[in-house]
């Protein structure tokens, strides 16, 4: 004889572990949003922002200095809570940027706007790199955040715009 409902099956001890922790998994994990692309959560933290291959780190030789020695005048990994964050990635990325700008031959109001593009790119590559260091909803990103804040402050008062 057949029960209407039917009856649930228990589910093993394991599978609702397994279950459970899909679920934890799916809480803390960012979301990595892609163009177009649906939104998931089991979607893969931001990747890590590397050093270019081609940036060449010379504080000492290299003129000017500032534009080769990664984040000037502050840590390349400051220290979050008890963790290290690498911010020599964006840094290097926007020495790069920064760089590639002053050497082109364009008005001044032009390299003043690709200037704050560069530096809007600075800030995001560098909460990324907060992103991809610490879980979301954590004390440390939010303190990783106000780290970005400060570098950004300091990078953006220490560049050519006051000299145009």
């Amino acid at each position: 004889m057949q029960l209407w409902p039917p009856r649930r099956q228990c589910l093993p001890a394991t599978r609702k572990r397994q279950l459970r922790l899909n679920l934890f998994e799916a809480e803390t994990t960012p979301l990595k949003v892609k163009p177009g692309g649906p939104l998931t959560p089991y979607a893969k933290k931001p990747g890590r922002v590397t050093i270019p291959k081609n940036y060449r780190y010379c504080p000492k030789s290299c003129k000017p200095k500032s534009w080769h020695d990664y984040c000037t005048s502050s840590p390349d990994q400051p220290v979050v809570g008890k963790y290290r964050v690498d911010f020599r990635g964006p840094c290097a990325r926007h020495d790069m940027n920064i760089q590639a700008i002053m050497g082109k031959k364009i008005s001044n109001s032009t390299k003043k706007k690709q200037w704050y593009s560069a530096n809007g790119k600075l800030k995001r590559q560098m909460k990324q790199q907060c992103q991809h260091q610490f879980s979301k909803g954590t004390v440390f990103r939010q303190n990783c955040y106000i780290t970005v804040g400060v570098y950004y402050a300091a990078v953006t008062a220490n560049t050519f715009v006051k000299k145009l």
